[in-house]
């Protein structure tokens, strides 16, 4: 076996080859601990609701930090994210069949026909009115809502007419309102659906689920039960110190729950033997899947726990973890974009996150200078991988407006050097920049990690706003090239063939810091030619420790051309988890004692972390190779490196289907769909169409036994 290979598992059936998508799929899935069904049963809906844009965004993140807050003491999150408007005006024409309309709002509602007030009749309750009409008028509504609350109308879905165009409180436009469907009540309020999930009766009032679920418990019986739920055995059997708050409540009457949902892998319940214990498990509907499935166990099983991890994280927005703090976080969005490509294309709630997050009342995105930065580089990854020029075409002007408030913070010189702002995340460190757990920055430096984001983030404004036309991009094009000007000339260090820890810094720095700007670096594409060696080296030396930046970091190795040691990595780092019994990926790898610790909190680590699940893109796109090209796939690629790998097969979900791939060392087939071209060299094949060519000949020898 070639060294920094996985080691292949000999005490198991050796896994078996797809030969198709759907079979791909179905091998991937059943490699890991995802057994929820891919479509919940979800109640119909029958209203189509009319939102401003971004108020449904700004209303779900406002309804998720609440639930949030509720559920731990322990959630530290920045108070400066937006806030929906609260009042808003909508304009439809009435159609000539229209003789009645009938609506519901999120708040008070007072309505006029061609300029003239008329009255609302009740139809149910007080949150349902009918309005007589005369077609080819024109019907004005105004919704007054209490702080926190959007300014929304529904119209059945049976009787619903023309769309509208809407306006929030002092603005003069009018743009068209987003409709979303729902049901009675408004969709912002709405968690994901349901699926009843047993338990497993461990003896002694202790409960297990097959996997980690978030979901409120579901008890029966007389007596209110005290409920204690863990994402570990021994959390779930602390009297004190659990990082969740179980709220005891009624369930229909009939039994017990609890006020909030909890992440629950054990739960203990307190009370009289209950005959049976279940959890109404929150689960995010699938509606396509990717897949990663090799001739190695181990690898298969990081891939599909990968791909459980983001879907548990998948709750309305992508939140961080299931315990805590349940909150969204840009860095955990531009991760959770890639992974999500990957394993599940949902398009809908990389958009939402965006949305919603771009739009903080003041400071930077989550109160943290880079973060802002990712959230304009996960704008590009967001087009890169999910095509969606819709979205980026209404977002290109909040997207200018957006850097060019960054932008104040930049020298003539090109170098970002952030403000401490209103809203500072607690944990950040001078000028609001966090870069990762562990980083401590010296004050009145230039770190030069934090410049090779603000770098990447120039050409992701960029590249995003040309594709839509906008005159911004040549803008941020000029400034992009005067901040690689200045990171050339000041941060390169040229006698060791690195990139330096601050600009303008002659000592070595620390390499685990060092390590950041490198890896940064050769994300944004600034590497010289004859630097690639050694930056990987530093790399290497350095990698940071969370599993949010070391997926970066290996996707840094990647492209240097260092696969064989990525695969290595992920195989040891992720694949101790595993050993460990994690049926879902952690904040943190275990590297002590304490494997449940931190925060200095003895339960503290997040069990179930999104930014964990860089694997679920990583192992398909280095191994096999499949990456983007174009925007939206158009135009992609397959370059498998298998190393010690007899064979891999990899699904990706693209707009126009599904990308196949299946390669052993003689030979690699490709699947094209439909408006899609697969690249090779100066070959082009477009879709539908298989491919099969000779497998590259740098694959490793084949490993011994």
């Amino acid at each position: 076996m070639t060294s920094g290979s996985p080691e292949l598992v000999d005490d198991a059936p050796r896994p078996v080859r797809a030969e198709s998508a759907a079979e791909a799929v179905s091998l991937a899935r059943h490699a890991g601990p995802d057994r929820l069904p891919d479509r919940p049963v979800t109640p119909p809906a029958d209203t189509q609701w009319w939102y401003p844009p971004a108020e449904f965004e700004l209303a779900l993140l406002g309804r998720i930090v609440r639930d949030g807050f509720a559920a731990s003491d322990t959630v530290h999150y920045s108070d400066n994210y937006g806030h929906p408007a609260g009042r808003a005006d909508f304009r439809r024409e009435i159609e000539p069949h229209e003789h009645l309309v009938v609506l519901r709002s999120t708040g008070t509602l007072a309505a006029a026909v061609d300029g003239r007030p008329v009255p609302l009749g009740v139809l149910v309750g007080d949150d349902e009115f009918l309005i007589t009409v005369r077609g080819g008028r024109t019907l004005e509504l105004t919704v007054e809502c209490p702080p926190g609350v959007p300014a929304a109308v529904g119209e059945p879905l049976a009787h619903h007419g023309a769309d509208w165009t809407c306006r929030v409180a002092g603005e003069s436009a009018w743009s068209p309102a987003r409709g979303r469907p729902g049901t009675a009540g408004a969709p912002h309020l709405a968690p994901e659906p349901v699926v009843e999930v047993p338990l497993r009766d461990l003896g002694g009032g202790l409960w297990r689920a097959d996997a980690p679920v978030l979901g409120t418990p579901v008890v029966g019986g007389d007596i209110p039960p005290r409920f204690r739920a863990g994402e570990s055995r021994r959390e779930a059997l602390a009297d004190t110190d659990t990082e969740s708050r179980a709220v005891t409540v009624r369930h229909r009457d009939t039994g017990w729950t609890t006020s909030h949902p909890l992440a629950i892998a054990f739960l203990r319940v307190d009370t009289a033997a209950p005959d049976a214990v279940g959890v109404a498990a929150h689960v995010r509907p699938v509606a396509r899947r990717g897949a990663f499935h090799c001739s190695d166990h181990r690898l298969n099983r990081v891939w599909s726990t990968s791909a459980y991890t983001l879907r548990l994280c998948m709750q309305g927005l992508v939140v961080d973890g299931i315990k805590r703090d349940r909150m969204p976080w840009a860095g955990d969005q531009a991760l959770a974009v890639l992974a999500n490509a990957y394993a599940f294309a949902d398009a809908p709630i990389q958009r939402d996150g965006l949305v919603a997050l771009g739009r903080a009342r003041d400071g930077y995105v989550n109160g943290i200078a880079d973060y802002s930065l990712w959230w304009v580089i996960a704008q590009r990854d967001y087009l890169e991988h999910f095509g969606d020029l819709e979205h980026a075409a209404r977002e290109a002007d909040h997207l200018q407006a957006f850097m060019e408030d960054l932008a104040e913070d930049v020298g003539r010189d090109g170098v970002f050097r952030p403000r401490q702002r209103a809203g500072s995340f607690v944990d950040a460190g001078p000028g609001s920049v966090f870069i990762d757990w562990g980083v401590t920055l010296e004050e009145g430096r230039d770190p030069v990690a934090l410049q090779m984001l603000w770098y990447r983030a120039l050409r992701s404004a960029e590249h995003v706003l040309a594709a839509v036309g906008h005159a911004g991009a040549t803008g941020w094009a000029r400034t992009a090239d005067t901040a690689a000007a200045t990171l050339h000339d000041r941060g390169w260090h040229a006698r060791d063939g690195v990139w330096r820890e601050y600009l303008d810094d002659d000592d070595d720095g620390a390499v685990g810091q060092r390590g950041y700007a490198n890896l940064l670096a050769v994300l944004a594409g600034l590497v010289p030619a004859d630097g690639a060696r050694t930056v990987a080296a530093e790399i290497a030396a350095g990698t940071p420790g969370t599993p949010f930046m070391r997926s970066f970091a290996l996707l840094a190795r990647a492209e240097l051309g260092d696969a064989d040691g990525v695969v290595a990595d992920i195989a040891d780092r992720w694949g101790r988890m595993l050993d460990a019994g994690a049926q879902t990926f952690w904040e943190e790898f275990d590297d002590g004692d304490t494997p449940l610790a931190m925060y200095g909190r003895p339960f503290g680590k997040s069990l179930c972390h999104g930014w964990a699940a860089g694997p679920a893109a990583l192992l398909p796109r280095v191994v096999l190779g499949v990456r983007p090209l174009s925007d939206g796939w158009r135009e992609f690629g397959v370059s498998p490196r298998l190393g010690a790998l007899d064979w891999a097969s990899a699904v990706v979900p693209v707009p126009g289907g599904e990308i196949f791939v299946t390669a052993d060392r003689d030979r690699v087939r490709v699947d094209v769909p439909a408006g899609h071209t697969l690249v090779r060299g100066d070959e082009r094949t477009t879709g539908p169409a298989t491919v099969e060519f000779s497998a590259p000949s740098t694959a490793a020898p084949r490993a011994a036994g």
